[in-house]
């Protein structure tokens, strides 16, 4: 998911059936010049636990104001 260190966003999970997903690692990796406004890629990776299907949402908010979301990001999960 693209972050920007300067606007203070974190994607934080708001769907997960922890049955059938973990969560495993998140990695925040900065965008490489260093610029103000430079976007990084946060990558998070999920290890199935059992066969299924589910909805895994995520939200885009700034820390100091959780009801302004900026994105929102959801995929059906079917697991086989």
């Amino acid at each position: 998911f693209p972050t920007r260190r300067s606007s203070d966003l974190t994607w934080t999970i708001v769907t997960l059936d922890e049955q059938l997903l973990k969560k495993e690692s998140e990695q925040l990796n900065w965008g490489s010049t260093g610029m103000l406004g430079d976007f990084g890629k946060d990558t998070w990776i999920f290890t199935a636990l059992h066969t299924g299907s589910t909805t895994l949402k995520l939200e885009c908010l700034r820390s100091f104001n959780t009801t302004d979301i900026a994105q929102t990001f959801v995929v059906t999960i079917n697991i086989q």
